[in-house]
Formats: structure tokens, sequence, C-alpha cells
């Protein structure tokens, strides 16, 4: 007879693999194998149409400023830390 304890280690082991193939699938390498065109993203809010950065994952325009893409969350390019006041764990401060 098997242990429950070997049942809900590979449990967990499937369970985990599971998650893992999700999140690449999800995160992926940017690219659609649907042959559905895209639609144009969406225009940025407000007036700020100056510094506009272009996400080069998925085409989305973003306010200058931003770290991440508003769409697909991917890091923009050109942003860096010391170029925009700091403030993260490297930035010298307390913490």
């Amino acid at each position: 007879m098997v242990q429950p304890w070997v049942v809900a280690l590979v449990a967990i082991a499937i369970g985990q693999l599971a998650a893992t193939v999700l999140l690449y699938h999800w995160l992926g390498d940017g690219t659609s194998e649907s042959s559905e065109p895209v639609a144009a993203p969406e225009a940025i809010p407000g007036d700020a149409t100056d510094g506009v950065v272009v996400c080069p994952r998925c085409g989305t325009p973003n306010a200058p400023g931003f770290r991440f893409c508003r769409d697909c969350i991917a890091e923009l390019p050109g942003w860096n830390v010391r170029s925009r006041g700091g403030g993260g764990p490297d930035a010298g401060g307390v913490g």
C-alpha cells in the first residue's frame, strides 16, 4: 500500500509542473501563434504624447516615466533607477 505522504508529494509535484507550464505559456516570448489580426493598442489616456515609449513586446504605447508596459508588464527600454530618481534597494537608502 502506498503511503499517504507519497501521494501528497506526487500531487504537489504535478501541481507545480502544471503551474510552471502555464506560467511559461502565459509569459512566452511575446509572439502569437494565432493567425487572427491583433487589434491596435489603445491610446494613452490624457494629453501625454511627448516621450511616448512603445513596448517592444506588444507594441502598446506607454506614457513616459513608467518602468513596465501597462498591457503586458514587460520592462520598457530606456528605464533605469538612476535617471528616474532612484528609490530602490540599491539607491543607498535605509532598508
